[in-house]
């Protein structure tokens, strides 16, 4: 399946490579063809310095195909469930699916109450 990887960086330990580096694990390991990564940069406050979420949107639409979205966990779409329904949702509605890079938790919504 194509499949697009997405993170928010708000961990500032780790690097958007190492972002890129586990997506193209994940996509290595369960055959996925990697189209492309997509990453948001928040400041301390919280404010998105960079919005690639509704790039990648722009980018689902245009290409007119189903996507596996792939994310380290729920907390990268969403700061809480509702946040995190709401993101799935826009993604849901482009025919893609989601899928935390979490072998105990896959599934974002249960990932999101976990986390």
């Amino acid at each position: 399946m194509r499949a697009l990887g997405y993170f928010n960086l708000v961990d500032h330990w780790v690097t958007k490579i190492d972002y890129e580096q586990r997506f193209s694990v994940f996509c290595e390991r369960y055959m996925h063809q990697p189209m492309g990564v997509y990453g948001d940069v928040t400041d301390d406050s919280g404010k998105n310095i960079v919005t690639e979420f509704e790039r990648m949107l722009d980018y689902m639409e245009n290409e007119k195909s189903d996507f596996l979205i792939m994310i380290p966990d729920a907390s990268h779409i969403g700061n809480d469930i509702e946040s995190v329904t709401r993101s799935l949702l826009k993604l849901e509605a482009k025919g893609s699916k989601v899928i935390c890079d979490d072998d105990e938790l896959p599934d974002p919504l249960q990932n999101a109450l976990v986390t």
